[in-house]
C-alpha cells in the first residue's frame, strides 16, 4: 500500500493519522507527538490513543504534547505550561491532590471516576452540570466541525485545477516526439523500407508460382525445369521470411527503447518537480 500525504487535498485528520502510522511502523525507542489528535473528532481521538499512542507504543518512551486532557490520567509523568513556563508537573494523582489549576482542567471536562478507574481521587460534578457541558462541547463541536468542512472545501476547490480532457486525433507534436523516442527519422525509414521490401518479395513468390502453374518460361521437359523453379521460389520465400524476422526485430527494438526513454522522461519530470505541482494537479492528469 502507498501512503501519500504531501496532498493538501487530504483533510487534517487524515494527514495527522498518517504521520503517526508512519512514526509507528518507524519502530523508534522514542516518540515526540506535537498535538496529533487535535484534529480527530472525540471517538477517532480515543480509539487512536488506546490503540496506537497506548496500544501499539506501549513500552516506548512517548512524549506527548496536547490540549486534549482527557487522556493524561495513563501518563507517567504530566507537565502543565502556562505563559511559557512549567505551572505544575508530577503524577496524575499528586496533580489532583496539590495543583488547583489542575483540578479545575478536569472539572472542566467532566472527568469521573469511571472514565479513570484507578485513580483515588473522585471528582464531584452534578448529572446537571455534566449534560450541559456535554451540550455545550457537542454544539461547539457541531458548529466548528461545519465551519472547518466548509473552509477546506474551499481551499480545495481554489487549490485543485480543474480536470482537463484532449479530444479529437494525436498531434503531430505528439507524433514528432515518439519519433525522435525510438530513435529519429532514420529508424522509421529502415523500418519503412524493411516492410516494402519484405511486400516485394511476398508478391514475387506468388506471382512465380503462377508463372510456374502456367510455365511461362516453357522449361517443362528440361532438366532445369525443377531446379529454376523451385529455386527461385524458394529464394524469394526465404529472403520473405528473413526480412520479416528482422522487421519484427528492429520494429520492437525501436519501440521498447522509445517507451525506455519515454519513461525516464516522465519519472524525471515527477522527480525533479515541486511538490506544489502534485498538490494543485489531479491525480488523473499525472
Amino acid at each position: 500500500m502507498i501512503i501519500i500525504d504531501h496532498h493538501d487535498n487530504n483533510k487534517g485528520g487524515q494527514r495527522q493519522r498518517l504521520s503517526i502510522a508512519r512514526a509507528v511502523y518507524a519502530d523508534a525507542d522514542v516518540y515526540l507527538f506535537d498535538d496529533p489528535l487535535s484534529a480527530l473528532d472525540a471517538k477517532v481521538a480515543r480509539e487512536v490513543f488506546d490503540m496506537c499512542i497506548d496500544g501499539h507504543l506501549k513500552g516506548k518512551t512517548v512524549i506527548l504534547v496536547t490540549n486534549r486532557v482527557e487522556f493524561i490520567s495513563k501518563s507517567d509523568n504530566i507537565l502543565i505550561m502556562n505563559l511559557q513556563k512549567i505551572s505544575a508537573m508530577g503524577t496524575y494523582n499528586e496533580l489532583m491532590e496539590n495543583s488547583e489549576e489542575f483540578k479545575s482542567m478536569m472539572h472542566n471536562i467532566g472527568t469521573s471516576n469511571d472514565a479513570h478507574g484507578d485513580n483515588d481521587t473522585e471528582v464531584k460534578v452534578s448529572d446537571d452540570e455534566k449534560i450541559k457541558d456535554k451540550k455545550e462541547k457537542i454544539d461547539l463541536t457541531l458548529s466548528t466541525t461545519k465551519a472547518s468542512k466548509q473552509k477546506k472545501n474551499d481551499n480545495v476547490a481554489k487549490l485543485i485545477a480543474k480536470e482537463t480532457r484532449r479530444k479529437g486525433s494525436v498531434s503531430w507534436s505528439t507524433i514528432t516526439s515518439y519519433i525522435q523516442a525510438i530513435g529519429g527519422n532514420g529508424v522509421v525509414f529502415g523500418l519503412v523500407v524493411s516492410y516494402i521490401l519484405g511486400e516485394i518479395f511476398r508478391l514475387s513468390s506468388s506471382y512465380w508460382l503462377k508463372f510456374w502453374s502456367a510455365d511461362t518460361f516453357s522449361l517443362q521437359g528440361t532438366a532445369t525445369y525443377l531446379s529454376t523453379y523451385i529455386g527461385i521460389f524458394a529464394l524469394f520465400s526465404a529472403i520473405q521470411a528473413l526480412l520479416g524476422l528482422f522487421t519484427s526485430f528492429f520494429m520492437n527494438s525501436a519501440g521498447l527503447r522509445g517507451s525506455r526513454k519515454l519513461h525516464d522522461g516522465v519519472r524525471y519530470f515527477l522527480g525533479s518537480n515541486r511538490f506544489d505541482c502534485f498538490s494543485s494537479t489531479p491525480l488523473s492528469n499525472i
